[in-house]
C-alpha cells in the first residue's frame, strides 16, 4: 500500500475521534442570578415572571422592538417633534407589543411549551436560569402588579461559569 493509501484512513480515523470527542464534551454553561423590585408584595392576581431569550430569540426580539419604534415615530414625527417625551413612550410601547410578540413567536415554535425560558418570580423579587450555554441573552420581565402591566429587560452575556448577575433596582415599569 503506497503512503497515501494508509494515509486517508488515518485521517479519517482521526477525524472521527476529534467528532467524538467533541460530542462526549458537554458545552460549557453558566447561571444567570436575577432579583427585580416589584414595588409591592404581589398578591391576588397579580404575578411577575422573568422570560430568557436565547441569541437567536434576542435578536428577533431587538429587531421587532426597532420596527415598532420606527413605524410609530414614522407617523407621529409631527407630535414627536412637539413633544420629545412622546419618543420614550413610543419606546416602551414598542418594548411591550415586541415582547408579547416575540413570546407568542416561541411558545407557536416550541409547542406551547416555554419550558426553561420561563421562571415564575415570587414576593422575594428573585428568579434564576441555570445551565445556559455560553452567549448572549435578554431577560425580560414581565409582571402585572394592581392590574397594571409591566415590563423591563436587559441584555446578559454568559461567558464563564461564574454566576451573571441582573439586578433590576426600580420599579419594573
Amino acid at each position: 500500500m503506497s503512503a497515501s493509501g494508509w494515509l486517508r484512513p488515518l485521517v479519517l480515523v482521526a477525524a472521527f475521534s476529534n467528532a467524538v470527542a467533541a460530542v462526549q464534551q458537554p458545552s460549557p454553561t453558566g447561571t444567570i442570578f436575577g432579583r427585580v423590585d416589584l414595588g409591592s408584595v404581589p398578591a391576588g392576581d397579580d404575578f411577575a415572571e422573568a422570560v430568557l431569550l436565547s441569541p437567536e430569540w434576542a435578536v428577533a426580539w431587538n429587531a421587532e422592538v426597532q420596527r415598532r419604534i420606527d413605524d410609530d415615530f414614522s407617523r407621529n414625527i409631527a407630535a414627536v417633534d412637539r413633544d420629545r417625551d412622546l419618543f420614550g413612550l413610543i419606546a416602551e410601547r414598542a418594548e411591550r407589543e415586541a415582547t408579547m410578540a416575540v413570546i407568542a413567536r416561541m411558545r407557536a415554535s416550541l409547542g406551547g411549551n416555554l419550558g426553561d425560558a420561563v421562571r415564575t418570580i415570587g414576593a422575594d423579587g428573585v428568579f434564576e436560569f441555570t445551565g445556559v450555554p455560553y452567549g448572549d441573552y435578554r431577560v425580560i420581565v414581565v409582571a402585572s402588579i394592581s392590574g397594571a402591566g409591566r415590563i423591563w429587560s436587559g441584555a446578559v452575556a454568559v461567558r464563564s461559569s461564574v454566576p451573571e448577575i441582573v439586578e433590576v433596582l426600580e420599579t419594573v415599569r
